[in-house]
């Protein structure tokens, strides 16, 4: 029953999408100078957003997991287009905080700017998987990994002339309750199409309370920071721990979802467009500001997130996280 309800909301938003033609929402055509990193460039929206992006004329740099696919990517996207795409490849392995630290520090010693950091990268595990830092992994590579790296790249973010973090949630957030911060260091069962889509909620929930916390936090300055659905895109996220009878199952749904290219519209809007100048902590679909779910409204329960986001790091790298939570303080 419950994969029927999935199956049918799924198919009726992508059929919605399918039909509807894009526009020009204050895009411009020119990101010469400006640099961006998209975390999951080398697959499904991730990928079409780093070559929308280059196209272009931006510096875009695709941090990934696997650098030998990203260079395979990054070859055949250049072989494919008429122009020289700006494009980078820098590992980062988000269920691994000390990856993140690293792949920061390497970043920073480029002493390039930073205009744009796109929390693309996403997992869905049908079974409890724990990260390399003894987490829940869709809570570790979603909401931790992102949050850890943005707030070691802030200060980059900062000194570029109106900066953008964008976060890619998901309209599926609504599926997770109240968030028990309490609960987001302890093992969980994960079994099962109803529980994936619940341990997935939660972690998309993190990433609009992060989102929107984080707008709170640099009200004042020129960093802004948004979150949104990217509407039911035909990638291969979840796959990768997922069995054979799930994938058949999942197989219909696919064919009535959109094609990652028109996903990463509304990523690429909250990254460039000139509609969002200045706009900070709202939650986008289908390029327009939305109202997400209650509990990702609640204020306090994302200055919990941010503070036990910032313990955990503490722990796991017995690193002093006291800097991060004084943030907009």
């Amino acid at each position: 029953v419950y994969l029927l309800r999935l199956q049918y909301n799924i198919i009726r938003f992508g059929s919605l999408m399918w039909f509807r033609r894009s526009k020009d929402y204050g895009l411009p055509q020119d990101l010469s100078g400006k640099v961006i990193i998209v975390t999951g460039g080398t697959s499904g929206i991730g990928l079409s957003t780093v070559r929308l992006l280059a196209e272009r004329k931006a510096t875009v740099i695709i941090a990934c997991r696997d650098t030998k696919k990203g260079l395979v990517v990054l070859s055949e996207m250049q072989a494919k287009s008429n122009m020289a795409l700006d494009i980078k490849v820098m590992e980062l392995k988000l269920n691994k905080l000390a990856s993140v630290q690293c792949f920061a520090e390497q970043f920073l010693a480029l002493n390039m700017p930073l205009h744009v950091l796109i929390n693309n990268a996403g997992i869905v595990n049908t079974c409890y998987v724990e990260s390399e830092d003894r987490l829940e992994e869709m809570f570790a590579v979603n909401h931790l990994g992102h949050f850890y790296l943005t707030v070691l790249l802030l200060e980059k973010l900062r000194e570029s002339s109106r900066a953008r973090v964008v976060h890619v949630s998901s309209a599926i957030h609504k599926i997770w309750g109240d968030l028990d911060t309490l609960d987001l260091a302890k093992p969980c069962e994960i079994s099962g199409l109803k529980k994936t889509f619940d341990y997935y909620g939660r972690s998309k929930l993190c990433n609009i309370l992060f989102s929107t916390e984080l707008a709170q936090r640099l009200q004042g300055c020129s960093v802004s920071s948004n979150a949104l659905h990217p509407g039911a895109v035909n990638t291969n996220i979840g796959l990768e721990h997922t069995n054979r009878l799930m994938r058949v199952l999942v197989a219909p749904i696919r064919l009535f979802m959109q094609h990652p290219d028109q996903g990463a519209n509304t990523s690429i809007y909250c990254a460039i467009s000139t509609e969002v100048e200045g706009v900070s902590g709202q939650y986008f679909e289908n390029c327009h500001s939305k109202v997400p779910a209650k509990s990702a409204k609640d204020s306090s329960r994302a200055r919990q997130l941010w503070d036990v986001s910032c313990d955990l790091i503490a722990d796991r790298l017995q690193v002093d996280m006291a800097w991060a939570k004084q943030i907009g303080s």
